[in-house]
């Protein structure tokens, strides 16, 4: 694609389509025919796209070059904007499925691209995205999972090489009293409060899914000690020491179904590997510091 100029065709058509979609967007009422053909036009080169970018570096260094990414998160934001003002509800699955094609390119384009990273977090992305995975109702519930589990590994992305991520996960408000860090160790302790008991073998439920997944962000963010804090003290159990061991054996649980089932790229397996490596060092200091502080008393 890229040596034939199809890539750079597909690409310079997404951003027309998206720079048209935008001033269709300033009276969605009365233009809503237009959008909904002009983002199905622009789903098919979307997934075009993220074909495109899946499996070859070298591609997604060619589409980052192109300037797409901040067309991507503008169109994101749209359909953002799109979903949560249109009231009948059977308006909203245009939109739904655009975000589904648009949000699985930007996961392949920021893979271990500190540029794509350093963009995403300039140009609001993470705000976008923790509103997006906050607002599921809005969103049609069979394809409300798809979204939220797509959010999370964006972001995991976004966040995992990148510290100045991390801390706007820490500063942006989900809620008018909940920051990034603390909603997603909420996510994490409800999912695991109903997740069933049984293995991942058995049954990969998406109660499972979307724990491990934010039990996966939460390891990333437990890099900085003030996120550290703040998860920890969302953990925690009353009556019980704080810990990280729960956080610890779900990841360690999820890492090794995955690769058992042959799923993990090695580079991905070893990132993982990394964040349990890394929790159970903070855990190990934990434990000890509990231990002086009950000897001293």
């Amino acid at each position: 694609m890229r040596g034939s100029g199809i890539l750079d065709c597909v690409v310079s058509t997404i951003q027309s389509d998206v720079q048209d979609l935008s001033l269709l967007a300033e009276n969605q009422e009365k233009n809503y025919e237009q959008i909904v053909t002009r983002c199905k036009q622009l789903q098919t080169h979307l997934v075009l796209l993220e074909h495109a970018s899946m499996m070859n570096v070298a591609n997604r260094e060619h589409i980052v070059c192109s300037d797409l990414v901040p067309c991507l998160i503008s169109q994101i934001k749209n359909l953002r904007d799109w979903i949560f003002d249109t009231e009948k509800k059977e308006k909203v699955s245009p939109f739904v499925d655009n975000l589904q094609a648009a949000l699985p390119v930007i996961i392949n384009l920021s893979n271990l691209n500190s540029a794509v990273c350093e963009s995403f977090g300039e140009r609001g992305g993470i705000e976008i995205v923790m509103d997006l995975i906050s607002k599921l109702d809005s969103f049609p519930q069979q394809k409300a999972f798809d979204i939220q589990i797509m959010g999370l590994g964006l972001i995991t992305n976004i966040i995992e090489h990148n510290k100045s991520n991390r801390i706007k996960m820490r500063n942006i408000q989900v809620s008018s009293d909940v920051n990034g860090v603390e909603y997603l160790a909420r996510l994490y302790v409800t999912k695991m409060e109903k997740k069933e008991k049984s293995s991942f073998e058995k049954n990969e439920t998406e109660m499972n899914v979307t724990g491990s997944y934010s039990a996966v962000l939460l390891g990333i963010l437990a890099k900085d000690s003030e996120n550290r804090e703040i998860i920890l003290e969302e953990l925690g159990v009353e009556g019980e020491e704080k810990s990280f061991a729960g956080l610890i054996c779900n990841i360690a649980e999820f890492l090794a179904y995955q690769n058992r089932a042959g799923l993990l790229p090695k580079d991905t397996y070893e990132s993982l590997k990394e964040i349990v490596d890394n929790l159970i060092s903070h855990q190990t200091v934990l434990k000890a510091s509990q231990s002086s502080q009950g000897s001293s008393q």
